[in-house]
């Protein structure tokens, strides 16, 4: 089993997984604001005050959970796509002090 230390990461994956996580992202918000659309609806549809305030107060619960996920995801993306920036950088540094040690210029053509 490989640890953390031996763990590749490829940019490619790290932007992809950022932009699934993105679409996952943006569902969720179009849920929480479906979910805020129909919340007086739902409560002002009950006839009893009590159930009404359950409704309210659950709907606005569920809402609270939904935001604070939307936020970590959010995080979520962030780091990934930061990671992805920071392992281009990264392998670019390495390639660079290889071709010096190689006797080459040190300078890596990244036009391909």
């Amino acid at each position: 089993m490989a640890t953390a230390s031996m763990m590749i990461a490829d940019p490619s994956k790290l932007h992809t997984g950022a932009q699934d996580t993105s679409i996952c992202l943006g569902e969720l918000e179009t849920y929480l604001r479906t979910l805020a659309a129909s919340q007086s609806g739902l409560q002002s549809a009950v006839q009893s005050p009590a159930t009404g305030a359950a409704i309210q107060h659950s709907l606005s619960d569920a809402g609270t959970a939904g935001t604070k996920l939307a936020n970590t995801l959010n995080d979520i993306v962030n780091a990934l796509r930061t990671a992805g920036v920071k392992i281009d950088d990264q392998d670019l540094q390495g390639a660079s002090k290889v071709y010096a040690a190689g006797g080459g210029d040190g300078k890596v053509d990244t036009n391909f």
